[in-house]
């Protein structure tokens, strides 16, 4: 961040502000309809970011003990987790007045200690070397310094980087009177423009040296300074300019622009800034004037779709990504606003519109210690640390924004048409993926413009015939006063700095086709998450784009894979697969469990040939696989797994232990750190387990031990575990029931868990909470129907709940395998009664099922064949009920890997 022509200094104000008492706060309708059968910009895995200065790699820097980047910053670095900050950029203002890392005492320990946080935090680094080098001060090796330290970062932490930067700003007018290398054609500080053929020069030269120092590597750039029209050349901003220069080359991966919305403050006070960061004007206006609410004449904003037409849009055209690595709300901030609660709310919203408008990201920068930071420290006294060092570092209310998007802002923009006829001063955003959708909405009505309203607030997705819902606000419990600079909190849970977050959904009860009615309070906003009617589980998941992906181990076992060529494709007939591409690396001795990040991308777990659990995960939605990764030897002798998203969005895995015991891992955030393993012991639980989800998100754990008794554990809201319960068992007919050490789970509609149990006796049970996430009712009998275990529940577009299993059919020998008939049995409606089973076609299948919904919410089951393959039938439609055979499709054989047979081996070994 660099300040031309003000001071880099502190602002205090003081404010009051009337909050509304013994006052009816009116309520309006907005009604929000999505289409969700329009993908449009997929948001970027990384796309939330912050900006620290180049003073933080070294030691001491700014209070700090130590570096406040490293590995044993646990407070960052469980903040950084929280929040979901993938990206750190690493620059600033500071990069061009700092010696070179690695030039001075403590050598390269400063990036050691960067990359050594980034692969601890999840954040991956643009790392931004020096430019400037003015003629007063030469550093004479400046350049080679510079490749020397890329090459190092290259050569130990290529993994971590983003990309590198050169230089910080240098548009303005002030870069191009000291550096002699990078100098105007036409004098003066309305000519600043004019410095571009220079600097470009310049630039080239430096990445040249760096390419080739750390071959491979790529580039962003400018970070342009300037975002209100005033630095161009030849009629053209410079981020365009250097855009159209690169274009082509295939170096640069960002082009990048700072923006201070509301640029230098001023003199306004903490509430008009308050209501500028809230107004629409923000977010709607097409002209730079003077702020909206209350400010001196003499203050002008940026809004964001005056920079976004007059300059980014045209790099967005040309298929390049553009990032704002530099930004706030105001230049140092405003006491109060910047810091305090709105701050959350305007972030959230920031971050959302810029996403809708194909950004490849945003980095709030966090120079040490001002009003704008997300993340300081807790002993701050008038910006520094007292007593020293530096300690308790928090988030600020923004963090809350940050993480309420990481929330909703994972998969592909979808186009939203808002219904509000009283104009509340609202906004809405969606994204969705596969078969979910997220609905973000911010109520920036305040008490302070006098617009205090409640919003009734109505979604309607299009393309969904069922679904489930449960939403979260972002909120200081004041609903109308958006002046605290205290009190947020995210789903009823603050983040802090020494634990996961343990924020929760609350659940919805969405209509027949997935649409959602709730109320938004004034100064608060909402992530809604709806999904459509489905369940996956096992060995088969649904990519970003819709596309199913199925895995399975060969007889040696290798992991393997299969996914749809395209989710648009009608029928899933083999033609329309993939083919087998083995995950090489490992060699599994169970099946594998498979489940989808928050992110989007897909996870496997296997148990592996030394003992311990090992997984895999996508680097992209859809894309290449990281690598195989050993979980430890805390893991050694745990198989059967099992794998589920929690309420934050990272994962847990379970598995059973050599004692009997169920085991449990779970990542510290969203795609970063695992726990140690830890034992729930109390009940010996055998291999066939189920785990599921409740609305709210938290977990539980459904299992049978070895005397055929059903036993529960759940987890609490701070991310513990509850202890093991025996389930209902007092209904006459389940006495005796002799189960199979197999569950199967799915959720109804109205969000309560259906857990599906057999008994050796030929009857099929079902448990039921009796309400969402409440107690488990008495088991119910679906009839006499002699299965296999290995049965598995899946639900149909229309919420209704199916249980597909094996039956084997007699016959068979060591050279031809026993045949089984496939039966299904499906609710009449949705959390109603049951049908009678019915067969699905006889197949030579063993017991080792699978099923998920394609996009468009049919039902598909996957099965293995005598010849060892891969076999899958699906609906010719979505439909809900019974299932009638002329509605599915015959089976159809998917395949082996190159002559290998396969198996899920959910119940047996490869």
């Amino acid at each position: 961040m660099k300040i031309e022509g003000a001071a880099c200094a502190f602002l205090t104000a003081c404010f009051s502000i009337g909050v509304m008492t013994a006052q009816t706060v009116p309520t309006s309708p907005v009604t929000v309809t999505v289409n969700t059968n329009s993908h449009g910009y997929a948001i970027p895995i990384d796309f939330s970011g912050l900006s620290f200065e180049r003073g933080t790699l070294s030691s001491g820097n700014a209070g700090a003990s130590g570096y406040i980047f490293s590995p044993s910053n646990s407070q960052v670095v469980t903040l950084f987790q929280n929040l979901g900050i993938k990206n750190l950029r690493v620059g600033g203002g500071s990069v061009d007045d700092e010696s070179v890392v690695g030039t001075g005492s403590d050598g390269y320990l400063g990036i050691d200690n960067l990359f050594g946080f980034s692969k601890a935090s999840g954040a991956n680094v643009i790392y931004t070397v020096r430019l400037l080098n003015p003629s007063s001060k030469p550093i004479p090796n400046l350049m080679s310094e510079d490749a020397a330290a890329a090459g190092y970062v290259w050569s130990n932490y290529k993994a971590n980087l983003v990309n590198f930067a050169i230089g910080n700003e240098p548009d303005f007018f002030s870069y191009h009177t000291v550096d002699p290398l990078i100098f105007q054609t036409l004098p003066g500080r309305a000519n600043a423009g004019t410095a571009f053929p220079s600097y470009l020069a310049d630039w080239t030269n430096f990445a040249n040296a760096i390419e080739a120092a750390a071959p491979g590597s790529t580039f962003s750039g400018p970070d342009s300074g300037s975002y209100n029209g005033t630095i161009d050349y030849n009629g053209v901003p410079w981020t365009i300019s250097f855009a159209n220069a690169e274009n082509g080359l295939g170096t640069i991966t960002d082009v990048t622009q700072h923006l201070y919305v509301g640029g230098s403050p001023g003199t306004i006070t903490s509430q008009q800034a308050i209501d500028n960061m809230l107004s629409p004007g923000w977010v709607k206006s097409t002209e730079l004037t003077a702020e909206p609410e209350g400010s001196p004449t003499s203050s002008t904003y940026t809004p964001y779709p005056w920079i976004y037409t007059n300059g980014l849009a045209a790099i967005a055209q040309d298929n390049l990504p553009y990032r704002l690595t530099e930004s706030d709300d105001f230049l140092t901030g405003i006491n109060g606003a910047s810091n305090g609660y709105a701050s959350a709310l305007w972030t959230l919203d920031y971050m959302q519109w810029w996403a809708q408008h194909g950004a490849a990201g945003v980095n709030f920068h966090n120079k040490q210690w001002i009003f704008t930071d997300t993340v300081t420290p807790g002993n701050l006294v008038s910006g520094a640390c007292s007593p020293a060092p530096c300690a308790n570092y928090q988030t600020a209310p923004k963090g809350y924004g940050l993480k309420a998007f990481d929330l909703g802002g994972h998969g592909y923009v979808e186009p939203v048409t808002i219904s509000n006829a009283d104009n509340v001063n609202l906004t809405a955003y969606a994204v969705g993926e596969g078969q979910d959708l997220y609905v973000t909405v911010i109520n920036k009505t305040h008490s302070s413009t006098n617009d205090v309203t409640t919003a009734a607030l109505t979604i309607q997705p299009s393309g969904f015939t069922a679904a489930s819902a449960a939403w979260m606000a972002l909120s200081n419990g004041n609903p109308g006063n958006a002046a605290t600079t205290t009190g947020t909190t995210l789903g009823g849970a603050a983040i802090a700095n020494n634990a996961p977050w343990f924020g929760e959904w609350t659940p919805l009860n969405p209509s027949t086709g997935g649409g959602v009615t709730l109320t938004v309070p004034s100064a608060s906003a909402a992530v809604i998450h709806i999904r459509a009617a489905s369940n996956y589980g096992g060995p088969v998941q649904i990519n970003q784009n819709g596309a199913l992906d199925v895995f399975a181990l060969d007889p040696s076992g290798n992991v393997w894979h299969d996914t749809q060529v395209s989710a648009d494709v009608p029928a899933s007939a083999a033609s329309n697969w993939s083919g087998w591409t083995e995950l090489p690396g490992v060699t599994a001795t169970g099946g594998p469990a498979v489940v989808k990040n928050w992110n989007a991308t897909l996870e496997i777990f296997v148990p592996a040939s030394n003992g311990d659990v090992w997984h895999n995960g996508q680097s992209t939605p859809g894309g290449v696989w990281n690598g195989w990764v050993d979980m430890g030897a805390g893991s050694a002798g745990i198989t059967a797994l099992r794998a589920a998203n929690n309420a934050d969005g990272s994962l847990s895995v379970f598995g059973v232990g050599t004692n009997g015991d169920v085991w449990t891992a779970r990542e510290s955030a969203p795609e970063v750190g695992w726990s140690a393993w830890s034992d729930l012991s109390g009940a010996q639980i055998q291999p066939g387990f189920a785990v599921g989800q409740d609305l709210d998100g938290l977990l539980e754990i459904f299992g049978i031990d070895g005397n055929g008794q059903p036993w529960q554990n759940a987890q609490n809201n701070s991310g513990g575990w509850v202890g093991w319960t025996q389930m209902p068992t007092d209904a006459p007919a389940f006495k005796n029931a002799d189960l199979l050490p197999w569950f199967a789970t799915a959720r109804n509609l109205d969000g309560r868990l259906a857990v599906f149990a057999a008994g050796s006796r030929s009857h099929v049970w079902l448990f039921t909470q009796a309400t969402p996430g409440g107690a488990m009712g008495e088991p119910q009998d679906l009839g006499g129907m002699p299965i296999d275990a290995g049965f598995v529940a899946g639900q149909n577009a229309d919420g209704t709940l199916a249980l597909f299993a094996t039956q084997k059919q007699g016959g068979g020998n060591g050279n031809s395998p026993q045949a089984s008939q496939i039966y299904a049995v499906a609710q009449l409606t949705p959390g109603g009664l049951w049908g009678a089973w019915v067969p699905l076609g006889m197949m030579p299948l063993g017991s080792d099922l699978a099923v998920g919904n394609t996009q468009d919410g049919r039902v598909q089951a996957f099965g293995i064949g005598s010849n060892g393959d891969v076999w899958s039938s699906w609906q010719l439609t979505p439909l809900g009920g019974q299932p009638p055979i002329p509605l599915w499709n015959p089976w159809s054989d998917l395949g082996n890997a190159n002559g290998s047979n396969l198996c899920f081996c959910q119940t047996s070994a490869p």
